[in-house]
């Protein structure tokens, strides 16, 4: 939550979704795509950047569109965290149980983006 707040308040543009459709008449799978295509060329600048950190330090600063896109990722995992909030065993549903807390906020900013992150973003603009 520290970072997602860091991260809000450093943002340098605005997250905005300029899309001639909007993404409810896209469709799921569109909407996957698009999401994927237009954040795909700052992957590895956001990839470093949250390997380089240290628990307890802030990210690394990096260009405004990766940052926005960082802050996205960042959105997003927090989003689907809250869903699991008060589950029996939801602290530790993702990833090795046995990984530190700076692994697994680097498994989620990296990881789970790849495998989980972009579809719930998906899901998340398309308001379902």
């Amino acid at each position: 939550m520290r970072l997602y707040q860091l991260e809000a308040n450093s943002r340098q543009i605005a997250h905005q979704h300029l899309r001639a459709v909007p993404a409810k008449e896209m469709g799921l799978e569109a909407v996957i795509r698009e999401t994927r295509q237009r954040c795909q060329e700052y992957d590895e600048e956001i990839s470093a950047s949250v390997r380089a950190w240290k628990w307890g330090t802030n990210l690394a600063t990096i260009s405004d569109e990766a940052q926005m896109w960082r802050y996205v990722r960042l959105n997003t995992a927090l989003t689907w965290l809250s869903l699991g909030l008060g589950a029996p065993g939801s602290d530790r549903v993702f990833g090795d149980p046995s990984m530190s807390e700076q692994a697994t906020v680097q498994w989620f900013l990296t990881h789970w983006w790849q495998i989980g992150g972009v579809q719930m973003r998906a899901m998340y603009e398309m308001g379902t």
